[in-house]
């Protein structure tokens, strides 16, 4: 499979931030990219781990997405909102998509 249509898979099952439930999955974008990669061929864990380098060079010296937007002030540093953020991951899991998708993966 390739990383973009592992990425729009993650982006449809990431948890939406409202009521943990036993049917919910992971909340953070590598954690359900790798989920999904288990389930493929071989070559879907080299996509994830396409995926997960992308990701930690975007975010540099933060280890999380909520850390990156802390530091530059997009969410309360002591009550980010679950809702909110795991929107920001879905919309930027579809943005990371379309990269791969406009690189021929």
């Amino acid at each position: 499979m390739k990383a973009s249509e592992l990425l729009r898979k993650a982006a449809d099952s990431l948890w939406d931030g409202g009521t943990w439930t036993d049917g919910a999955h992971h909340s953070y974008i590598c954690f359900e990219v790798s989920r999904l990669s288990k389930y493929g061929p071989t070559t879907d864990a080299d996509q994830a781990t396409a995926i997960a380098e992308r990701i930690s060079e975007r975010l540099g010296d933060s280890a999380s997405l909520v850390g990156w937007l802390r530091a530059r002030g997009y969410v309360n540093e002591f009550a980010p909102v679950a809702a909110e953020i795991q929107a920001y991951r879905k919309a930027w899991c579809l943005h990371l998509a379309d990269e791969f998708e406009a690189e021929g993966n």
